[in-house]
């Protein structure tokens, strides 16, 4: 597992969805798609926070993640997380804007 820079780790015990987490840490490549996409680690937090589940994937290694659904301010936001079971850190894997051409209205559905 790769270390995260310490600004875009959270050290507070948090509730993701089901997802007891100890902390979050976010991926590298995570942090180039917020970047990309001007995503705050805040929205990030939000949507990890008070997020809707949109879908559970249980067979993702190494360990099982979930995508849910969030807000960047008026913007529609995708989170991919998972949560490493022995330390209870919530890794949050991809971040990005659902778009129309593949997601139904509200962004929960597949087209």
């Amino acid at each position: 597992m790769e270390h995260f820079p310490e600004p875009f780790s959270s050290p507070q015990p948090r509730t993701t969805q089901g997802l007891e987490c100890a902390s979050v840490r976010f991926s590298r490549h995570a942090t180039q798609r917020m970047f990309e996409r001007d995503i705050t680690q805040g929205d990030v937090m939000e949507a990890l926070r008070l997020g809707v589940l949109v879908e559970d994937y249980p067979k993702d290694v190494p360990y099982p993640s979930r995508l849910l659904l969030g807000h960047a301010g008026e913007r529609p936001l995708h989170v991919v997380a998972a949560r490493e079971p022995e330390s209870g850190i919530c890794v949050v894997i991809t971040v990005y804007i659902p778009g129309s051409e593949y997601w139904e209205e509200g962004w929960r559905i597949r087209r």
